[in-house]
């Protein structure tokens, strides 16, 4: 994998995929744990992870989550997703 960074210049992420939305988003939040999944709107998801590892789970800067909001929408058809 760091070859490929390399290669790309780019920071290289790879996030197993799960056939079941609540496999791949706790997938998603990973090396957080998943406490919760709720369904918020029409299309939404709010995940409740556990406070010590929010940060983890949100990443910095808020990449993590923003590269989740993508892939939920890409994949499953989630508008918005939020973390608490």
């Amino acid at each position: 994998m760091r070859s490929l960074e390399r290669a790309l210049r780019r920071k290289v992420e790879i996030i197993e995929f799960a056939s079941s939305l609540e496999g791949f988003v706790a997938n998603l939040v990973k090396p957080a744990s998943v406490e919760g999944i709720t369904p918020s709107g029409e299309n939404g998801l709010s995940v409740k992870v556990d406070g010590k590892n929010k940060g983890l789970a949100i990443g910095s800067k808020g990449w993590k989550i923003n590269a989740s909001r993508e892939l939920l929408k890409r994949h499953y058809n989630v508008s918005e997703f939020k973390i608490m």
